[in-house]
């Protein structure tokens, strides 16, 4: 679980190109230094690559659960066992007792 506390106040969005966040230098040898002075727009950008990750991964998950719930009859029972469980472990979702 991500703690997103540690962004509270930084800079409402959208960003855009325009929006002043930062300073950008170009270096010598093509890379960029990014210097943020607004401590929560630093660590949300710092932080963007995790959150995605984590956003991709619960859009998965959703998925997959909306597929399981789609096969359910409206009673809420499997129609077929055994395509049940395939389901699940074709999203991912299943757990063995062991665990």
């Amino acid at each position: 679980m991500i703690d997103t506390d540690k962004y509270e106040g930084h800079t409402p969005g959208p960003w855009s190109d325009e929006t002043e966040l930062y300073w950008v230098m170009e270096e010598d040898d093509g890379s960029f230094q990014v210097d943020i002075d607004h401590k929560p727009d630093r660590l949300l950008i710092h932080d963007a690559p995790l959150l995605l990750a984590e956003y991709k991964q619960l859009r998965e998950d959703i998925e997959g659960y909306r597929a399981i719930w789609n096969y359910l009859d409206p009673k809420g029972y499997a129609w077929d066992e055994e395509e049940f469980v395939a389901l699940i472990k074709e999203h991912g979702l299943w757990r063995d007792e062991e665990e």
